[in-house]
């Protein structure tokens, strides 16, 4: 653990001197940075922004991509068929980074903004909620680094152990135009264009695991300040004190800062209809850059850990590194997705619950309407970490893509046996 903690400060930015500025707000800055190529500095930084992100790697990906897929029609083995699908889900997974970051910066941005209004004004118990959010999302950050250095050392072993075919067709072609001996020619074709494909590991192994951890960090910082909105408008007997509207004159969102006088039985202000409009348009932010991508990029969490629970269910103890590699993904990737999708949309619905339970008959016109209207915007479709024909990532998707898979799993050993 104390090896694990070293990393801690890399993780939480700090840009100001403000000692009220939480945990959250400085990870989100951290994150902000990241996503922003040549922002933050050293070159360890910036190698992994060239290995997530620039066009030699989109064309590497694609280059071995089609090698593989070339490999398996020759060959006729499935293993080209599942290494080219996880070379297919990293495509995207660059794509994204190339045409939606002024989404996905957008949304940090926005996220910052709230998450710094919220240290200051939001509850003691939801305070500490949004700094062991920061926490955990750090928490996370760190085991899935360890887990994408075993999946890249899994991918390699993979490459290297196995003798492919390609190699011999392309040795075949340049040993007519060169002569020369043709085993040395082979095996150098062979191991040149495998060290292609381990540098194409690492592309692809960067550009996944940051989408993820992105995913996870985004939607969980959401749904902790939606929480803490709603622990805000809970009603209270305690009468609780708020501050008054000149104190915001230099704050950013002093123009949405119009306070009404609490009343003791539960405050509605302009204030948390604003995070929370905020938020929401976060939340769109992202669903605009994942909504189209997002399928694609779960083909390597979903469909290529099938393929290789097939091949270890038939292959048992003689199946490659690779399909004992991608087999826990479902697991360790996609379950966590559907949970966080889920606590996302709890976290909305908790708000339109806390929102209704206030006191309507107590307050004005302008408060009742203001009330209403954090109700409508809490129940929106829109805004869920989903994409386009997958539907929403909740825990009923997630149960009922695991009742799936068991139950082909189940058939298939049948067969087997």
């Amino acid at each position: 653990m104390k090896v694990m903690t070293l990393f801690e400060p890399d993780l939480f930015i700090s840009d100001s001197k403000d000692e009220k500025e939480g945990l959250l707000t400085q990870h989100l800055k951290w994150w902000l940075r990241i996503v922003s190529i040549g922002e933050l500095p050293g070159t360890t930084n910036k190698l992994l922004a060239f290995c997530r992100e620039s066009m030699f790697a989109l064309v590497i990906c694609v280059s071995v991509l089609v090698q593989l897929l070339a490999d398996s029609a020759v060959s006729g083995d499935l293993f080209g068929v599942r290494i080219g699908l996880a070379v297919y889900a990293s495509v995207f997974s660059i794509l994204l980074f190339q045409l939606r970051r002024c989404n996905i910066q957008a949304c940090l941005r926005l996220l910052v903004q709230v998450s710094s209004v919220l240290d200051v004004h939001a509850k003691p118990r939801a305070k500490a909620h949004l700094a062991s959010t920061a926490r955990r999302s750090a928490t996370v950050i760190r085991y899935y680094v360890v887990y994408a250095c075993l999946a890249e050392v899994a991918s390699v072993l993979a490459l290297c152990i196995p003798r492919p075919y390609w190699h011999k067709f392309l040795a075949s072609g340049m040993h007519q135009m060169l002569g020369g001996s043709w085993e040395i020619l082979a095996s150098v074709v062979r191991w040149c264009l495998t060290l292609v494909q381990c540098v194409n590991g690492v592309f692809c192994v960067v550009a996944d695991y940051t989408v993820v951890l992105l995913i996870f960090t985004t939607f969980l910082s959401m749904a902790a300040m939606f929480e803490a909105i709603s622990e805000a408008l809970e009603v209270s007997d305690k009468k609780e004190k708020y501050p008054h509207p000149h104190q915001f004159d230099s704050h950013p969102l002093k123009d949405s800062c119009n306070f009404v006088s609490p009343s003791k039985t539960g405050p509605c202000n302009r204030l948390w209809a604003r995070l929370q409009s905020i938020l929401t348009l976060a939340s769109l932010q992202m669903d605009a850059a994942l909504s189209d991508l997002l399928p694609h990029i779960l083909i390597a969490n979903v469909v290529v850990p099938l393929l290789s629970t097939v091949e270890m269910v038939l292959h048992g103890l003689e199946s490659d590194v690779f399909a004992v590699g991608m087999a826990p993904l479902v697991l360790a990737v996609f379950v966590p997705l559907c949970l966080v999708g889920d606590a996302m949309g709890t976290a909305r619905l908790h708000l339109t619950d806390k929102a209704c339970a206030g006191p309507w008959l107590e307050e004005t016109i302008e408060i009742r309407k203001l009330r209403l209207g954090m109700v409508q915007v809490s129940q929106g479709r829109g805004g869920c970490l989903g994409g386009i024909g997958i539907g929403k990532l909740d825990r009923e998707t997630c149960a009922n893509a695991l009742k799936s898979w068991f139950s082909f799993l189940q058939v298939l050993m049948n067969l087997v046996e």
